[in-house]
């Protein structure tokens, strides 16, 4: 009895999933959410690696900092960052173009990532940080809003459950690129980083194309 609901469990998983793979604009806009996150996740991948090995030591504020505490710094910025500005950034964007404060905040979080992969110094980490911050702050809320409008209201459990268990790829990008880092060095990753962003606005802004025009206010 187990086995039989398990598989008819199974299958209906399977089915939604079938269901949502159908929706042509949706995958291409998830497919944009994985290049995003991969960027993301190289603060506990290639970055982490490149601040311990590389960052010079420095004393801030009577602090002294190695690549670990560097880290660490540059987390707290962005935590601060977003815990802050969230409000004051969402009434600005709102009733802006979102497909322009999309595509801003998006390079603004990108070239901040690739900053981090490829610099080592404090002054220049710290502005990379406010850079991703911000642009974070920019991308997400027009990026979440458009995930609702893809999703038909009598469907989104079974798309939301499919966009988030897609998105743990995002993570197995990241990871794979520390393979190829000792042949890249820090500019290789930093330059795959960029075209990662580069890649997720192209396919975010080509799966909104595929929205009728009544459904799309960009």
């Amino acid at each position: 009895m187990v086995n039989i609901k398990s598989h008819v469990g199974f299958q209906s998983v399977f089915h939604s999933y079938q269901i949502v793979l159908c929706n042509v604009r949706f995958v291409i806009f998830t497919l944009g959410g994985i290049l995003l996150l991969s960027v993301e996740f190289q603060r506990t991948n290639f970055i982490a690696i490149h601040l311990a090995q590389s960052f010079i030591h420095t004393k801030w504020l009577g602090i002294s900092f190695d690549g670990v505490k560097m880290l660490s710094l540059l987390t707290s910025i962005n935590t601060a960052i977003i815990v802050l500005f969230t409000a004051p950034i969402s009434r600005w964007i709102t009733n802006r173009n979102t497909k322009k404060i999309f595509v801003m905040g998006t390079t603004l979080f990108t070239l901040g990532y690739a900053l981090q992969a490829y610099v080592n110094t404090l002054p220049l980490l710290i502005f990379s940080s406010f850079i991703l911050s911000f642009g974070e702050l920019m991308y997400v809320p027009t990026r979440q809003s458009k995930l609702a409008d893809l999703m038909p209201e009598n469907k989104r459990g079974a798309y939301l459950a499919f966009n988030g268990s897609i998105l743990q790829l995002g993570k197995v990008i990241a990871s794979s690129m520390l393979i190829g880092a000792p042949f890249l060095g820090s500019f290789g990753i930093a330059t795959a980083i960029i075209f990662l962003g580069l890649g997720a606005i192209i396919l975010t802004l080509w799966a909104l194309r595929l929205i009728p025009d009544n459904q799309s206010n960009m």
